[in-house]
């Protein structure tokens, strides 16, 4: 399961050029394997996500900045857990 901590102060649209997600990710049979997030259909690290094996825990939160291209945030299309 993902959360999105901070989901009530991200607009639709925004005029930032950074923006910080705060993730709660949590597995409650194994312990997470990486973070895979897109926005606007952009994986933001890349096809294989950010890796957490190293860490070996079932649940991690964390805040994910990163830069916009565009003065605008049309949608966000998903967050997932491997």
């Amino acid at each position: 399961e993902i959360i999105i901590l901070n989901s009530n102060s991200i607009l639709p649209t925004a005029d930032c050029r950074l923006l910080t997600l705060k993730l709660k990710a949590t597995d409650s049979k194994h312990t997470l394997d990486r973070i895979n997030l897109w926005v606007n259909d952009v994986p933001v690290y890349g096809m294989n996500g950010q890796s957490l094996r190293g860490q070996k825990r079932d649940l991690v939160v964390m805040d994910i900045p990163f830069a916009l291209l565009y003065i605008s945030i049309e949608k966000y299309t998903s967050i997932s857990v491997n």
